[in-house]
């Protein structure tokens, strides 16, 4: 299965992105490793489970960066594929993979120059939050307030199914709107707030007499506190920039501006991609201001945008499944057979819907012997008869 997955990514020239994470299960070092591509040539994109490693050499930035190439390597994601099609790296921030001096991202950079790395949207969101509830007294009620909220989706899988498709939302035009909110609010408050503000002037709260026992949060210095942290953890670097334009939702809304809107950047995403980037710019004007169909060279870009992995959250849910895979019962799987349980599990398509007999001929042909070959287990005894049978029976 994988190695058709990554002869099809490579036949496709898809660009692809990577993300990985190291975790500690049964008291062994892994790092998880998923790839997004097209693998399909429609242009739609997916995050794909790729391998898990035992990080049997260390846990150290080389150790782990050479596991990860020998990884792709054994995968047939050549150094020559990889120069040409990687793009991303999506980490969790820690500093064994950050490093400027010598972590993992940059022994990456190093042997692939153009390859852009992106922090995990959701761990720089985490890193806000608790910046804030650091600045700011009386936040003790929120922390257990947020803990509660976690065990609700993570208890449910109906509620964790729903977070999931609201996840889908574009990352920088929700933290922006997230933020424009929280200005607005900073004042007046919101529909709840106003509410409790009333329960608290008249002393009761579905008569239940009120009281003050904690110090209260001070609201207009918690929200800016918010505010302040989100702009300084999630910055819009340039590679944003450069994506915006290919997205409607932020083009202008006067034809007069949006002549020469985004070309710049277009033209510099089509350099970092080594796509023609006259020719994307062409293909770009005719988008947005004659509303053609993307052409060859701008549709490449708009995949590309959509190739860019903007979290490593994939990687958690992933551990999620090794923790299922390699459980107590089962923690003597060998690296191998893990990897490829994991595989089918989080790649593989519903059962309803497999079939499985390509895969058993293929097992059968490489010289194994089918499970109906032999009988298991101790042969039964066969004995004489007794006459008593004939009275029980």
């Amino acid at each position: 299965m994988r190695a058709k997955l990554v002869s099809k990514v490579k036949e496709l020239g898809s660009r692809i992105s990577i993300t990985i994470d190291e975790s500690t299960v049964h008291g062994l070092a892994y790092m998880i490793i998923y790839v997004r591509c097209n693998m399909t040539g429609t242009g739609e994109v997916d995050n794909v489970f790729l391998d898990i490693v035992e990080l049997s050499e260390g846990t150290d930035a080389e150790s782990m960066y050479k596991s990860l190439r020998k990884s792709l390597r054994q995968a047939g994601l050549d150094d020559e594929f990889l120069g040409k099609n990687l793009i991303c790296i999506a980490t969790d921030g820690a500093a064994v993979l950050t490093g400027r001096v010598g972590g993992l991202v940059t022994k990456l950079k190093q042997d692939f120059p153009k390859v852009q790395s992106i922090h995990c949207l959701a761990h720089r969101l985490e890193l806000a939050v608790k910046d804030s509830l650091k600045e700011v007294a009386g936040c003790n009620q929120f922390e257990f307030f947020i803990s509660k909220l976690y065990t609700l989706y993570n208890q449910s899988s109906k509620n964790a199914r729903l977070l999931q498709e609201a996840a889908t939302v574009d990352a920088s035009c929700h933290i922006q709107q997230t933020i424009d909110v929280l200005t607005a609010m900073k004042a007046s408050g919101g529909k709840s707030t106003q509410k409790a503000e009333q329960r608290i002037s008249t002393g009761l709260f579905k008569d239940v007499e009120l009281s003050e026992s904690r110090p209260k949060i001070n609201r207009l210095q918690f929200n800016q506190s918010i505010i302040n942290s989100l702009k300084k953890r999630l910055p819009e670097p340039d590679l944003v920039q450069m994506l915006k334009p290919l997205d409607k939702r932020f083009w202008p809304q006067q034809h007069s501006a949006r002549i020469l809107y985004g070309e710049t950047e277009v033209r510099a995403l089509a350099k970092t991609l080594g796509e023609p980037a006259r020719e994307a710019v062409e293909e770009f004007r005719d988008f947005k201001l004659q509303n053609r169909a993307p052409g060859k060279t701008l549709v490449k870009l708009q995949t590309a945008s959509l190739t860019y992995l903007p979290s490593s959250a994939e990687c958690e849910r992933g551990f999620s499944a090794v923790n299922s895979t390699d459980s107590k019962y089962r923690n003597k799987l060998r690296e191998q057979s893990l990897s490829s349980l994991l595989f089918v599990d989080l790649n593989g398509p519903p059962l309803e819907q497999f079939d499985p007999l390509p895969f058993v001929s293929s097992w059968i042909k490489a010289g194994h012997r089918p499970s109906t070959s032999w009988v298991t287990g101790w042969k039964a005894k066969t004995e004489d008869p007794r006459p008593l049978w004939s009275l029980l029976i």
